[in-house]
């Protein structure tokens, strides 16, 4: 799913919205979960997903869904997440949307 290179050490980190941010202190590292992520099934209706992180690779869980067809990331525009997905150079991913086959 990730550009081959970038999903090198995916970790969850806190991003700094103030204005003391700067290109050195853009995000700390933290163990809460990611969030922002979103699945559905073949009906098309999205609900929040539990993510965790194993190596290069994001486990998504969310008992409404039974068989994701689709995954969403940050989908909703100005994002309210307060932990995001950054990978090894502490670049965050974008928010995408994907088909899931199987």
């Amino acid at each position: 799913m990730f550009q081959s290179g970038t999903a090198q050490g995916l970790r969850a980190m806190k991003p700094d919205y103030s204005l003391s941010a700067s290109a050195d202190a853009v995000a700390t590292a933290t163990s809460q979960p990611v969030e922002g992520f979103e699945v559905a099934d073949a009906s098309g209706e999205f609900h929040k997903a539990t993510a965790s992180i194993d190596g290069s690779a994001v486990t998504l869980r969310c008992p409404q869904v039974r068989t994701i067809s689709q995954v969403r990331y940050l989908w909703a525009g100005e994002p309210h997440s307060s932990t995001l997905l950054y990978n090894a150079s502490a670049l965050p991913a974008s928010p995408f949307i994907l088909a899931v086959s199987r």
